[in-house]
């Protein structure tokens, strides 16, 4: 039989059971995540605390986000005024009233960097001047913008000023490179085509009212144009999908309308210059949109049978 000493010792573990409940069950431990939204909503950070333990014992969840502002529950989202580095602390309870906190510093980066740019040129038969409008997107502090002309020189632009003008030896074609770099490291690069040779007097143009069919010759040098207005920050581009190895892009320019004669918001239109460089099928793909838009809000398609240019003379 039980002596009178074990009944002792099991009415105080009783005791011991009753005044730590909780802890013997396994100590409050808060954890948390989060989650930066980039694309979706700029500077809002979704957090999760649904790692704390113990499970089914916390009765509340507080969160103070770093500059100020509170909020309550397992998981939330807050959306912060501007980039940067802040201490987020969440502190649990539970349901006997114990609390334990978490702090760490997160850093919110806002959403990367996008620019483009577009390129007015003229030329004098001899040496090309190209002037290039930039634009960018989530850098507007602490960024770096570097326009690389193609032709062994680069030069790097301050936020504020919006662009360069260039005067090349030569006629071209050159690849132009604008490159964005945030605080953070994160990059993101476009690249375009000026070119200051003549077209021939009888170039095929292609506008959006061109069957979307297309043959052209090898060799043959061809546009398409499509009517914009630069200064809304609206442009047309190239997208993907072309084979450079059978098209080559040797041309991207804008062209204000010739009555607008400097006007702010006048409009004109977008000219994109392709070479058939090889035989075979590729497409030309343009969008229209402001550059950091995730869907363009207009597309224009075509697709083009390069053949050999014996099999052109032979057709006629």
């Amino acid at each position: 039989m039980p002596t009178r000493m074990a009944y002792v010792v099991a009415f105080c573990g009783l005791i011991i059971l009753a005044l730590g409940g909780c802890s013997l069950l396994g100590k409050l431990a808060p954890r948390f995540d989060a989650q930066e939204q980039l694309e979706e909503s700029p500077l809002t950070v979704c957090f999760d605390a649904s790692r704390s333990s113990p499970a089914g014992l916390i009765a509340d969840f507080h969160w103070d986000f770093g500059d100020g502002s509170e909020a309550r529950g397992m998981t939330t989202s807050h959306t912060y005024a501007r980039h940067g580095r802040y201490k987020v602390t969440l502190t649990i309870t539970s349901n006997r009233g114990d609390t334990a906190d978490l702090s760490q510093e997160i850093l919110v980066k806002g959403r990367p960097p996008r620019g483009s740019f577009l390129a007015v040129v003229s030329s004098d038969g001899h040496t090309l001047t190209a002037h290039f409008a930039c634009m960018f997107f989530s850098c507007y502090v602490d960024c770096s913008f570097h326009l690389d002309f193609g032709d062994g020189q680069a030069t790097e632009l301050r936020t504020f000023d919006g662009g360069a003008t260039h005067v090349y030896d030569g006629l071209g074609p050159y690849t132009v490179e604008f490159t964005i770099t945030d605080l953070y490291g994160r990059t993101d690069s476009v690249t375009k085509v000026v070119s200051g040779l003549p077209l021939a007097s009888d170039v095929r143009v292609v506008t959006e009212e061109t069957p979307t069919n297309l043959t052209v010759s090898q060799g043959e040098v061809f546009v398409v144009r499509v009517l914009g207005n630069a200064t809304t920050g609206y442009l047309w581009e190239r997208h993907e999908g072309g084979n450079p190895s059978i098209l080559r892009p040797v041309g991207d320019h804008y062209t204000a309308h010739p009555d607008c004669d400097g006007r702010a918001g006048c409009g004109g239109y977008f000219e994109f210059r392709y070479e058939a460089v090889g035989v075979g099928h590729s497409q030309v793909n343009l969008v229209h949109w402001r550059p950091w838009m995730r869907q363009p809000i207009e597309k224009y398609s075509w697709n083009v049978e390069v053949i050999s240019a014996t099999d052109s003379s032979g057709d006629e």
